[in-house]
């Protein structure tokens, strides 16, 4: 069977972004020049440790505790993973062996899937591609609770770069979410591929489902600008 493109993600209005939330760029731009500022009329030390701080801040590997109290909170589960090697497949109809499910890491095919919401399934090989890109992928199974696709596409709507909500028959009645980060500075590290973090949950729950997305979007073995996920990218 040749391989194809996935069906196109659904048509939606145009993308907005609340005017009292911000990106996670914006939020460590924000601290980031508070710190400097209340150091300005400080001596060395303090300004080491401010440097410090910087060094450490943003784009991390997220913080699991926050995110494993939210999904309990919300009744949901959290699982970490140490992440596979991202090898790239050039066949949709491979099947290579993933330690999570949905996969979270891993051999993947070479494209990846538009970011966008979906009314059919997307292969799962595409999707571990978008994850490596630092994209956070949400699918959910036919039994989901009523309007939870309505309100996964309402969650998406609301702040869309690098997000992809599909659906996946075998959750059954159940909404996973994906994402596969890595540690700053570790990247290129030869035995180190990051950690596969999925999230199952009974519902869709605003709170919980905010905590993972900030945590570990934008995180991934390869970087990009948040603006280079955009919907249909």
């Amino acid at each position: 069977m040749a391989d194809r493109p996935p069906t196109p993600p659904r048509k939606v209005q145009a993308p907005k972004v609340r005017q009292h939330e911000r990106r996670p760029a914006e939020v460590a731009d924000r601290k980031k020049r508070a710190l400097l500022y209340a150091v300005s009329s400080a001596g060395l030390g303090a300004l080491v440790v401010v440097v410090f701080v910087l060094a450490r801040g943003g784009g991390g590997a997220g913080d699991e505790s926050a995110v494993a109290a939210a999904m309990r909170k919300a009744g949901c589960t959290l699982k970490s993973v140490p992440a596979q090697k991202g090898e790239h497949l050039d066949s949709l109809e491979a099947k290579p062996k993933h330690n999570s499910t949905p996969p979270s890491s891993g051999p993947h095919y070479f494209e990846t899937a538009p970011w966008g919401t979906y009314e059919d399934p997307v292969s799962a090989l595409r999707l571990v591609h978008n994850l490596e890109h630092g994209g956070v992928v949400i699918q959910y199974g036919p039994k989901a609770p009523d309007g939870a696709a309505d309100a996964l596409v309402s969650f998406w709507r609301d702040d869309p770069n690098g997000m992809v909500v599909s659906p996946l028959p075998s959750l059954g009645d159940k909404i996973a979410l994906a994402a596969w980060t890595v540690e700053d500075g570790r990247a290129r590290e030869k035995d180190y591929h990051g950690e596969g973090r999925v999230a199952t949950c009974p519902r869709f729950d605003q709170k919980a489902f905010e905590t993972f997305r900030e945590e570990f979007r934008f995180k991934g073995p390869e970087r990009f600008p948040e603006d280079a996920l955009e919907p249909g990218e």
